[in-house]
């Protein structure tokens, strides 16, 4: 009977714990980083794309190409 037992656990760790290496919390608060940054970058995509035209409009030398109206005093 020198059969060496495994160490039994203690009572408050369950077996389920184990399995997942990172808790359901994290997982989540990653999945929400992840949705912020990908709405703040579409935002950003958006508002550049809209700069460029501006830009693009004032190089070709048009005119009210969007920007605020300039008021001229004569």
């Amino acid at each position: 009977m020198d059969e060496k037992l495994p160490p039994e656990r203690p009572p408050e760790q369950k077996p389920e714990e184990e399995d997942e290496p990172y808790p359901l919390k994290v997982y989540l608060i990653g999945i929400a980083g992840f949705i912020l940054a990908a709405v703040i970058l579409a935002w950003f995509a958006v508002e550049f794309a809209a700069w460029n035209k501006e830009q693009a409009c004032a190089m070709a030398g048009r005119r009210n190409c969007g920007g605020p109206p300039v008021q001229m005093v004569r």
